[in-house]
């Protein structure tokens, strides 16, 4: 049978199958626990920025932040922005899920504790290990990967166990970001397989532009409360928009179309630990003293949870994928990955055809 030709390398690299998505490398999880870290603060820097600005308004100044990262980006590594015809149909689900998580988000995290918003964002991966198991091809739920996310989860609970009390969570607020959370899984989810047929700076820009679209006009006519541009207002949005919106989105989007989908979102499981920490150093939130307990529970859950992984990992992998290298202006390249030009194949290439 005759090869269908591709139009470009963004194409090409495009169509790798969802099947071909590796375990994590010891490499590639040291890079996800960076941006888990990354995301400790986020929740910091919202509940910061909420003080001055409304949740809405908020949003949408965090992705002008975050499109002028991705349009550096994609201009530095020479990508192209402009989806195709086959491309809309999955960019517009993408858009919707992110769009209606990113709200159920800011506004909960508004009608609740910053210490009920970060557990409870924290189940994420556990929806994604879900949504996985049925639409991500040779993504299961393993026995092992099961309970050692369960393990990590209950030091979770640990360390947030005393702050689940507390009388300031609105219930209204908790439900929101239990919304929030069960989207982001399902997101995590389809953007490991809508990676593997459009290209990054695509999904990236149209969740900016569409994220910057909708919260404006929402803000114009939802909310009416005054605002002031502070200094902590500034650094809040930029955390969110150049750190997260930017750089943590680029980077997780790369684990994602690489690496299975579940393997990534257990070791998000430390986001609760760097959160707490963050929280006290920014905000002089106490420490409890659970935190050294639920600490324990997550490190040695997520390790159990990708522990099969690895094994596979140093078996099925030829060709060893590295995280993105960051630039100068906090760009993210793709170095490495399969297919690249640059990367020397160590086996029989598969037939094209599978493409």
């Amino acid at each position: 049978m005759a090869e269908t030709p591709v139009a470009s390398d963004e194409g090409r690299e495009a169509a790798t199958t969802a099947a071909e998505a590796q375990p994590l490398t010891p490499a590639a999880s040291g890079f996800a626990v960076l941006l888990a870290a990354l995301w400790g603060g986020n929740a910091v820097a919202i509940k910061a920025g909420l003080d001055d600005a409304p949740p809405l308004r908020l949003a949408w100044m965090r992705f002008v932040a975050g499109g002028i990262v991705t349009v550096a980006w994609a201009l530095s590594t020479k990508q192209s922005l402009r989806p195709t015809r086959q491309e809309l149909r999955p960019l517009g689900w993408l858009a919707l899920l992110f769009t209606t998580q990113i709200a159920f988000m800011n506004v909960g995290q508004d009608h609740t504790t910053a210490s009920h918003a970060v557990v409870i964002n924290t189940t994420f991966p556990l929806w994604t290990g879900v949504f996985a198991h049925f639409f991500v091809p040779g993504d299961r739920l393993t026995p092992l990967r099961t309970a050692g996310t369960l393990v990590a989860y209950a030091g979770v609970v640990a360390i947030f166990a005393q702050s689940l009390g507390n009388a300031e969570g609105s219930l209204t607020g908790d439900a929101l970001m239990l919304g929030s959370a069960s989207l982001l899984g399902a997101r995590q989810a389809y953007t490991s397989l809508a990676a593997q047929r459009v290209a990054l700076p695509k999904m990236l820009l149209t969740q900016t532009v569409v994220g910057i679209a909708v919260f404006l006009t929402a803000g114009l006519l939802l909310e009416r409360e005054p605002w002031v541009f502070t200094e902590r207002l500034a650094l809040s949005i930029l955390y969110q928009g150049v750190v997260i919106a930017g750089f943590g989105f680029i980077g997780n989007m790369w684990l994602l179309k690489h690496y299975q989908p579940s393997g990534v979102t257990a070791l998000s499981l430390t986001t609760p630990v760097w959160g707490v920490l963050l929280s006290n150093l920014v905000l002089d939130e106490p420490l409890g003293s659970t935190l050294f307990a639920g600490l324990l529970l997550v490190v040695l859950g997520s390790a159990l949870a990708q522990w099969s992984s690895w094994r596979r990992g140093a078996v099925r992998t030829s060709v060893p994928v590295r995280p993105p290298e960051v630039g100068a202006a906090g760009a993210v390249a793709e170095v490495g990955a399969p297919d690249a030009p640059d990367a020397a194949p160590r086996g029989p290439r598969e037939p094209e055809q599978r493409r």
